[in-house]
């Protein structure tokens, strides 16, 4: 009888296995054993949980029918029996998502089960963002203005010029009657008239 090796076999059956565990926590995903055993454990419950997931949302849509028709003056129980008796056809999963997404549709169907006119839809009042506008002759004034402000005024460049005079040109200029002579030969006098500069009186 021939040797029959079963390694690649084998091998081949744990990564399929490995590979449907992967990423649980500890040994779970990363054992042979304990990933078998995760493996069955994890198959049973997605097999459990795809028919309990049925229930749980018809549940969760129950209730939003139920939230949106006591807003409008309607019990659960009469809101479903009215849709019912009017024959509409529509399921709990299309109410839920009416009660949600649109609010109006699913107070017209409210009114209809209680026999009453169809409610007015409300217009969705939109505010406009306030416009600033500036008069046209405002721009002119706004750029003399500016111009008034940063120019240099005659003031000070009449004191740029005169920093350079002595105090007696500068009171004789705004007397009216400038000095005739400069202000130099005052500081050569008074070099003159200095005993430190071997002047003599």
């Amino acid at each position: 009888m021939p040797r029959v090796k079963r390694g690649m076999t084998a091998h081949r059956r744990h990564k399929r296995v490995l590979a449907m565990v992967k990423g649980h926590m500890t040994s779970r995903g990363h054992l042979y054993k304990m990933a078998h055993q995760e493996m069955m454990k994890s198959l049973m419950y997605a097999y459990r949980d795809r028919r309990s997931r049925k229930r749980d949302m018809r549940r969760l849509w129950i209730i939003r029918i139920n939230a949106a028709a006591r807003e409008n003056g309607l019990p659960y129980n009469r809101f479903i029996n009215g849709v019912n008796s009017l024959g509409l056809g529509l399921d709990r999963k299309v109410l839920a998502d009416m009660a949600v997404n649109d609010p109006h549709a699913f107070s017209v169907i409210v009114a209809r089960v209680k026999g009453e006119p169809d409610p007015v839809k409300k217009a969705s009042v939109i505010v406009a963002a306030p416009v600033i506008t500036t008069p046209a002759t405002a721009a002119p004034a706004d750029t003399a203005a500016a111009t008034a402000t940063f120019a240099p005024s005659a003031i000070a460049v009449a004191d740029t010029e005169g920093s350079q005079e002595t105090l007696a040109e500068q009171e004789a200029a705004a007397a009216g009657a400038p000095l005739d002579h400069a202000g130099t030969n005052d500081q050569e006098d008074r070099k003159q008239d200095d005993p430190q500069q071997g002047g003599s009186r």
